[in-house]
């Protein structure tokens, strides 16, 4: 299905296209490539120069194409808040790059570097008692809740024959 990028107006694929935001009623507000790579500078940029050359890509697209969508207008902003801001940094010398890596996920951290929980997070064999005793009762209370219940239906099914075929 053919879709329109919510910033340039270019017709995209729905179903391979990035996504902005989504919407009201899970409508999608997609992107074409174009203005995914400028969004990416805005945000990822080394250079000032390029943060500052993709913001204004960005703002003249959307000054063209007279969009009024208030959820794209919203959410671009607030991108360009954080790129402003991050941009002023880069320019003044004092960014950390670093802030810009990815921490890596659980899985990842599982497969190979280290992952640390805290002591006080950390399953102790008094949870562990604990969990197996809450076990316990609860299939102690589903079983009793299902006899009861199996005897509730029978009951109202002893009835409904006996005012069918004896009354």
């Amino acid at each position: 299905m053919q879709k329109l990028c919510c910033i340039c107006k270019r017709t995209v694929d729905s179903e391979t296209a990035s996504i902005l935001t989504v919407g009201g009623f899970g409508n999608a507000k997609y992107l074409c490539d174009e203005c995914v790579a400028d969004l990416d500078n805005a945000t990822t940029a080394r250079e000032f120069d390029a943060v500052k050359a993709a913001m204004d890509s960005i703002g003249e697209k959307m000054a063209k194409n007279n969009i009024e969508d208030e959820l794209v207008i919203t959410t671009v902003g607030e991108v360009f808040i954080g790129a402003r801001k991050r941009a002023k940094a880069i320019e003044s010398g004092s960014y950390d790059f670093s802030l810009d890596e990815a921490p890596a996920t659980v899985a990842e951290q599982e497969n190979g570097e280290e992952f640390d929980i805290p002591a006080e997070l950390r399953e102790t064999e008094d949870d562990k008692q604990l969990d197996a005793e809450e076990e316990k009762k609860s299939a102690f209370f589903d079983k009793i809740f299902n006899w009861v219940s199996l005897a509730v239906i029978l009951a109202g099914l002893g009835a409904i024959v006996y005012f069918v075929f004896f009354r």
